[in-house]
């Protein structure tokens, strides 16, 4: 016999793959993150639930010790916290402090936001402008001792850190080491008797800065690697 009326909806049909997850993993040291400069020991405290189709994981990582290469120096980072909050393991919001001694001030990277959209900022003690940070320590002397082609490098790099998402600390340091105006396509950040100087100084089109061209955007750095050694 078959009664009449409407029916609740069909309970979904799940994968015989898919199972459900209810983990807990804690590391109090021993978890290796290394790439793009940084050498560094974690601890870790996460906990994975929801399935295996759609894992939720939940938890966060601190530092242990850790030393990031920038510009030629190391940085000995001092603050480190990975929080992962359930929706995207890839895109966990980070909290980053490093710094260093570079001509008679303490320079600090200070990086914030998410994996995906970090933002990027230089600090000293010191307080000194962001720009003049960058000077001391790619060129080891102030902004004002620059040359023209020095000049033209370091608005590439401030360029880069206050784009969109923050910029890059990668596209800083390579803007760094070229000598040509193509990674500098907008116009400097930096004090105006510098910017003056460096057109005075520059006599050739390969060492002007255009506000024509876009600054092309920076390439994501590569997923750096974790890993646990093998007891």
């Amino acid at each position: 016999m078959v009664a009449n009326g409407p029916t609740g909806p069909a309970a979904p049909v799940r994968s015989v793959n898919v199972f459900d997850l209810d983990l807990r993993l804690v590391a109090e040291n021993r978890l290796f993150v290394s790439g793009m400069g940084l050498e560094s020991e974690w601890s870790a405290r996460v906990f994975v639930r929801g399935t295996t189709a759609a894992p939720e994981v939940r938890g966060t990582m601190e530092i242990v010790r850790g030393t990031y290469s920038f510009a030629s120096r190391r940085f000995d980072v001092t603050r480190g916290n990975i929080r992962f909050q359930g929706a995207q393991l890839y895109n966990p919001s980070i909290d980053v402090e490093a710094s260093t001694t570079a001509e008679g001030i303490t320079a600090i990277i200070d990086i914030s936001g998410t994996a995906q959209q970090p933002r990027i900022a230089f600090n000293s003690s010191p307080s000194l402008p962001q720009e003049e940070v960058l000077s001391r320590l790619f060129f080891g002397t102030n902004v004002t001792n620059l040359s023209a082609t020095e000049a033209i490098q370091l608005a590439a790099a401030v360029n880069s850190l206050s784009g969109t998402g923050g910029g890059s600390i990668r596209s800083a340091s390579f803007a760094r080491r070229r000598g040509s105006t193509d990674c500098a396509s907008s116009a400097p950040t930096i004090p105006a008797d510098v910017a003056l100087r460096s057109r005075r100084a520059s006599t050739s089109p390969e060492t002007s800065i255009s506000r024509s061209s876009p600054t092309p955007a920076a390439s994501p750095p590569p997923s750096s690697r974790l890993r646990s050694p093998v007891r």
